[in-house]
């Protein structure tokens, strides 16, 4: 029942192994290979980045209409729904938005950590990389280096080797954290969301501690999906700043953060008067009596 989905498995690194090698016969480095098709693959995805941030924007604009519909219809769910689901469709929002360049990059990036883990074979059958291509031949003599790193490696591994061979990895490592830190704040700057949301509050904590924990599990990924990473993240800050430039920085819904007014059938509250006013009132009734 899997074969077909493991066959697309194979295809994919299969896939990625001949771009590399393909790149690598252009300008014989592993790194700028790497580097490369993952601008290739980003650049690809470009509209489905567009078309989710779009829909996220649109889904911030319609928040105090969905927060109207909500109170008015919480005792009809069917209601409730309908109406949502027919502002969604006008305003062109999706709350599902996002899940589109998420399921594409996903296999991708699993796909790029098995390749980059074993491109030629060495720890099972299936070599990604063709066997016999020039950059098959490097890896297997161990030349595949790019700025001192054999990405191959990982930063736990260089540094059994000494302090100085681990710097370049835990140069990249850091400059990992710094760009993806960078790219979420860059893209949460724009995210607005209703006053007191906690929806905000866990995105602000989220980008936080993100490019922490990819800190942390990155010790013992290869040199090279960290350059991989590093080089996405760069791509991707890249492309928000080309989508504000195209559609603007998104402005704050309408009504967003406004006090509630009370309802039209309230009285006015009296306003007291004040204690001296009071008492010269009474002196007044005193002299006239």
């Amino acid at each position: 029942m899997l074969d077909p989905w493991w066959t697309l498995w194979d295809w994919i690194k299969e896939g990625l192994g001949w771009s590399f090698a393909i790149s690598y016969d252009f300008i014989p480095s592993f790194g700028i290979a790497i580097i490369l098709v993952t601008v290739v693959i980003n650049t690809l995805l470009f509209p489905l980045t567009l078309k989710q941030t779009r829909s996220s924007r649109a889904m911030m604009q319609i928040q105090p209409e969905l927060q109207r519909i909500r109170r008015d219809y919480r005792d009809q769910r069917e209601e409730m729904q309908r109406r949502m689901t027919e502002l969604q469709r006008e305003h062109g929002a999706s709350p599902l938005g996002c899940l589109g360049p998420l399921l594409v990059q996903s296999p991708i990036l699993f796909a790029i950590f098995r390749v980059l883990n074993d491109p030629t074979g060495l720890q099972t059958d299936f070599s990604p990389v063709p066997a016999g291509s020039a950059l098959w031949e490097a890896i297997r003599a161990e030349e595949a280096i790019f700025v001192g790193m054999d990405l191959a490696l990982s930063p736990a591994q260089a540094t059994t080797t000494g302090l100085v061979a681990a710097l370049p990895y835990l140069g990249t490592m850091i400059l990992m954290i710094t760009i993806q830190y960078i790219q979420q704040w860059y893209t949460q700057r724009d995210q607005v969301s209703v006053a007191g949301d906690r929806q905000r509050r866990q995105m602000q904590m989220f980008t936080r501690i993100m490019p922490l924990f990819l800190g942390f599990i990155s010790w013992n990924f290869p040199a090279g999906l960290l350059l991989y990473w590093t080089t996405s993240n760069l791509v991707r800050l890249s492309q928000q700043i080309a989508i504000n430039w195209m559609d603007g920085r998104p402005e704050p819904p309408p009504g967003l953060g406004a006090e509630e007014k009370p309802d039209e059938g309230d009285p006015p509250s009296p306003v007291q008067p004040h204690s001296h006013s009071v008492r010269k009132s009474r002196r007044r009734k005193r002299r006239n009596q």
